[in-house]
């Protein structure tokens, strides 16, 4: 005998799906607000870490000058791409940048457009820079730097024989030399260049000038035929 208040086993499954396909439309409807708060979220974290990242790119971190105590500055004579050549004596009374550098050296790359803003930003001032490539030729080195779009003064030291005497730690290296040929800070690795607080610093090792005034009356050149003031013969003149 079937029992007629019994739901029957198709009617028990359909309804079952029935109630699952209700219960997850709910569940869906529910979420909906909560994964707008998430994208919304995430994009904003996105949105943050790109700021951070940006950041990073334009900051400079200090703590890599590192103040030399090596002694005094080894050799260096160089021709340049265009054959003429450069010796450090060339640049006394300047702050000098020397960087040490390759086209295979991908944080010496990243640097060089830094290193040419700055020198630009610098050109009016007692400032010089100089790059060394480390071990290529020029006709490696040349159209290298038309394909990235830097234009910096490049010294060639094919032989190395330069270069060795002065990186010990790898590429790229960067010397801080000023105006008494003195090297004051040695930076190993990249460094945005062109970042405030970099300029500052350089511009610490500037050369003080005087900025008292010329006593004008000191270079004054009166005329020989001039008499000297005569006291009396004016005091005659007033009786």
């Amino acid at each position: 005998m079937q029992n007629q208040g019994l739901l029957q086993p198709v009617e028990v499954v359909t309804l079952a799906r029935f109630s699952r396909k209700n219960y997850c439309d709910a569940i869906s409807a529910a979420m909906t607000p909560m994964r707008t708060v998430y994208v919304l979220a995430a994009t904003l974290l996105a949105f943050a870490v790109m700021l951070a990242l940006a950041a990073s790119l334009t900051a400079a971190d200090l703590s890599k000058f590192k103040p030399w105590s090596g002694g005094t500055l080894p050799a260096l004579v160089l021709n340049d791409l265009n054959n003429k050549q450069h010796r450090l004596a060339d640049y006394r009374g300047k702050v000098l940048v020397v960087n040490f550098w390759a086209t295979w050296c991908a944080p010496c790359i990243e640097e060089m457009p830094s290193f040419e803003r700055l020198a630009k930003r610098l050109s009016d001032e007692p400032f010089a820079l100089l790059t060394v490539n480390f071990g290529e030729k020029p006709s490696r080195i040349t159209p290298f730097l038309k394909k990235i779009g830097v234009d910096v003064p490049v010294l060639v030291d094919a032989d190395m024989k330069v270069s060795r005497a002065w990186v010990k730690k790898g590429l790229p290296t960067t010397y801080i030399i000023d105006a008494d040929q003195n090297i004051r800070y040695q930076v190993l690795g990249e460094l945005a260049w062109d970042a405030p607080e970099v300029e500052a610093k350089i511009r610490e090792l500037f050369p003080k000038q005087s900025h008292l005034p010329t006593a004008r009356w000191a270079k004054t050149n009166y005329p020989q035929s001039r008499k000297p003031f005569d006291a009396s013969a004016n005091l005659a003149r007033l009786h």
